[in-house]
């Protein structure tokens, strides 16, 4: 996309490129409203052109620009412009922690102090709710004042959603993937706490813990291997440390560290040469991470054709990293080894549970009763759910300080199948006349989609049949990030 250079979306020059990566090419850019040089990461037209890709986009991008913490690197603004997607943040003037390590002489001091500030910045991204999904040292900029900023937040989980992208494949970079990540699992803040595990194993010995010949090598090797003794490589390494890092890469994540919190503390109190007596081989869980209070079904392993298998094989070749801003130089606190290729797409089928490997387990989906409140804006609500004749009818309770603006509607389901939806009204006014095309809803003009702040309006949904009483999904997006979703 070097064809960009010297032309503008939206508001945004694009000065240079200063970056690239298989899935996103990075500008700096003049916004035109301020003067200001941002960094603004413009997916490729592939994916751009992919409409669950920009639907879920859509949907969580209102949601990135909420992280806001001094070692998270922000999305200022997010939008589509010539058919392309982008998101803006700030200029970081500075190094990747990879390139850093890469050049040699990165000290225990210095590991200790830019990864607890990563540290922090999952555990405020964790407690927010969101997990990061593709940690590792090329996300991680260091910036002239020595600070550690972390980057791609969400990115991996959005690609992970658009089918007709990555089929039955499975986005992120398999030399810091952790198990459940592997085997397509329902994901929790765990799965960072790994590939911060992987990062410091990274950092004290020069050396991956797993670095197979192939991408699907490497991350069997993950499901199946234990990781070399880090005393074995670097004699020096404390065994308080060793016994640290091999906590956060346990197979099982139940044996890893209850949050990103307590790994650090127990981190930096390695470093510091201070007993960890009280670190026992198996950590158990606080209520920070949830916990079913019954047994969960098991799932039988996935079975698919061969031929998309084939096909995250071909991938694996062409996809690299979501590209942040890249500025050559590096340290290491040994032999540094070549980061492997970013961003992989690895299929499904590969990974069926071993006899080493915990069974792959999913909560299932409830039925949700109303009132059923938006997550990131918990006192915006549905309320009073009712069917009768063609239709299906909800209130939306905005008792927030704030209008919101129904931006979209997804995953519409309803009783009867693939019935068209006729209408839908929000308080008296048609917002749309159908049927749908291809699920999609073009908004009438002049309609007002606006809920003020304190008013319930009704939503009406007409379909083209008599309706069942229960059976519903709905999804709906309101601007701000306010995303309800709930089954009925």
């Amino acid at each position: 996309m070097s064809g960009l250079v010297g032309k503008s979306l939206d508001h945004y020059n694009l000065i240079d490129q200063i970056g690239q990566g298989g899935m996103a090419t990075v500008f700096r850019a003049e916004d035109t409203r301020n003067g200001q040089v941002v960094a603004l990461k413009v997916l490729s037209p592939t994916i751009s052109s992919d409409r669950r890709f920009v639907l879920r986009f859509r949907r969580e991008g209102g949601l990135l620009t909420r992280l806001r913490h001094p070692n998270v690197i922000p999305v200022t603004e997010y939008g589509q412009d010539e058919g392309m997607v982008y998101l803006a943040m700030p200029f970081i003037d500075g190094e990747t922690l990879y390139d850093l390590y890469r050049r040699g002489g990165l000290t225990p001091q210095q590991a200790a102090r830019w990864m607890s500030q990563v540290a922090e910045a999952l555990q405020f991204a964790h407690d927010q709710g969101v997990i990061h999904r593709d940690v590792k040292p090329s996300n991680v900029i260091i910036d002239k004042q020595g600070t550690a900023h972390l980057g791609d937040f969400g990115l991996a989980r959005m690609v992970e959603g658009s089918n007709s992208l990555t089929g039955s494949m499975l986005m992120g970079t398999p030399a810091y993937m952790s198990p459940e990540q592997a085997r397509g699992e329902k994901l929790d803040p765990r799965a960072d706490q790994y590939a911060f595990g992987v990062i410091l194993y990274q950092l004290f010995t020069g050396r991956l813990p797993f670095d197979g010949e192939t991408p699907m090598q490497t991350a069997m090797m993950h499901l199946n291997d234990a990781p070399p003794s880090l005393r074995s490589i670097n004699a020096e390494l404390a065994p308080a440390l060793e016994k640290v890092i091999l906590t956060a890469l346990a197979k099982d994540r139940r044996a890893r560290f209850p949050s990103m919190r307590a790994l650090n503390t127990a981190f930096q109190a390695a470093v510091r040469g201070d007993p960890l007596d009280w670190l026992q081989p198996t950590v158990v869980i606080d209520s920070a991470i949830a916990r079913p209070s019954k047994p969960v079904p098991q799932l039988e392993p996935r079975r698919r054709p061969l031929w998309p298998v084939l096909i995250g094989l071909l991938a694996v070749l062409g996809l690299a990293s979501l590209a942040l801003p890249q500025v050559r130089a590096a340290i290491g606190l040994g032999a540094a080894a070549a980061e492997p290729a970013p961003t992989e797409a690895i299929p499904l089928a590969a990974f069926a549970p071993t006899a080493s490997s915990p069974p792959a387990t999913e909560l299932p989906t409830p039925t949700v009763a109303a009132p059923v409140g938006s997550e990131i804006c918990p006192n915006l609500r549905l309320i009073g759910f009712n069917t009768s004749g063609n239709t299906a009818s909800w209130s939306v309770d905005n008792g927030t300080t704030q209008p919101v603006i129904l931006e979209d509607m997804l995953d519409l389901q309803a009783p009867a199948g693939n019935q068209a939806v006729q209408s839908i009204y929000l308080g008296d006014g048609m917002i749309f006349e159908g049927p749908a095309v291809a699920g999609e809803f073009t908004w009438i003009d002049g309609v007002s989609r606006v809920v003020q702040a304190g008013e319930v309006r009704p939503l009406t949904i007409g379909f083209a049949w008599e309706a069942d009483p229960t059976g519903y999904g709905l999804e709906l997006v309101f601007s701000g990030g306010c995303i309800i979703r709930g089954n009925w």
